[in-house]
């Protein structure tokens, strides 16, 4: 395969997990697991000082209207769909703290709350003082078509086969859409977006942080809009790629092309930025850094292989 280098290759940095530190203290909410349904493949906490840890867990039912989640500055919200025309909400608390009975006593001061389809997670502030942390991670199976808005301050927000009308915003964490579709509007300030085998009608923005697109061979749907202020981009594309792609970048930003559809892929060079162009008819898919290098490539090769 026929590598096509269009200019020196800068740094590229992505988030596919997100963390919530405090000193010593960190939650990992893990992305990986999303089909899971156990907490524990979900939030872990880890503690040098705290060795002590209890977990809870609650599960509610509302009703399928538009529900907005505003998760507390210690959560991570996973989604996927089911075949109930009803919302299931399943959280995941875990507590750490010096004695077992200080943990246990958390986690009851950390709260689901529900009113006129406005879920939140609402959990004691920590002050200097204070020596204990918690997490929590919310489940949610959502009925096809649904409608989410979707808000978490220190945590990761995830979607796997997900078809829904989706807002998600992300202020310190990573946004995971895997095999989703619909209408989706995904927003992250501090942390990576990672898009795999997505349709729909789909726009993600990141100001911190790095776009990992993984395209099937074609785009089922309107198209997808992605980019990136600060961060660099991986673009992976099958051997049968049979949509249009467009790629762009500002003018002091590397590129670097390994793919089949790359040998006959259209450059535009000006002052102004750098744009790639995969495919005859109009492009369905933009994706685009300011401040980050791109890579394209072949799915199923590393990045050190090109």
């Amino acid at each position: 395969m026929k590598k096509i280098s269009l200019l020196p290759l800068a740094i590229l940095v992505f988030t596919t997990l997100s963390f919530a530190h405090d000193g010593k203290h960190y939650s990992n909410y893990n992305t990986r697991n999303s089909d899971s349904d156990n907490c524990q493949d979900h939030v872990n906490m880890y503690s040098d000082d705290q060795p002590e840890r209890a977990r809870s867990e609650e599960t509610v039912t509302l009703a399928n209207q538009p529900l907005t989640v505003t998760a507390s500055r210690n959560c991570g919200i996973h989604v996927k769909n089911w075949d109930k025309q009803e919302f299931s909400v399943k959280i995941c608390r875990v507590a750490a703290a010096k004695t077992e009975s200080e943990a246990q006593q958390l986690l009851g001061r950390i709260k689901l709350k529900e009113q006129n389809g406005t879920l939140t997670v609402e959990g004691p502030e920590k002050t200097g003082g204070d020596d204990y942390s918690w997490s929590t991670v919310l489940l949610i199976k959502a009925p096809v078509g649904s409608t989410m808005n979707l808000n978490a301050h220190n945590g990761g927000i995830s979607l796997s086969g997900v078809s829904a009308n989706v807002t998600a915003h992300t202020q310190n964490g990573g946004i995971s859409l895997k095999e989703t579709a619909g209408k989706m509007n995904v927003e992250a300030h501090n942390g990576g977006i990672s898009i795999k085998d997505c349709g729909g009608d789909l726009t993600a923005n990141v100001q911190n942080g790095g776009l990992s697109i993984e395209l099937a061979e074609n785009w089922n749907g309107t198209g997808l809009n992605a980019k990136t202020q600060n961060g660099g981009l991986v673009v992976s594309i099958p051997k049968n790629f049979q949509s249009s792609l467009e790629v762009a970048s500002a003018g002091h930003s590397g590129m670097m092309c390994q793919a089949e559809a790359c040998e006959g892929g259209q450059r535009t060079w000006d002052d102004n930025g750098r744009i790639f162009k995969i495919g005859s008819s109009t492009p369905v898919i933009h994706a685009s850094t300011v401040n980050g290098g791109i890579v394209i490539k072949s799915r199923g090769h590393d990045r050190g292989e090109i």
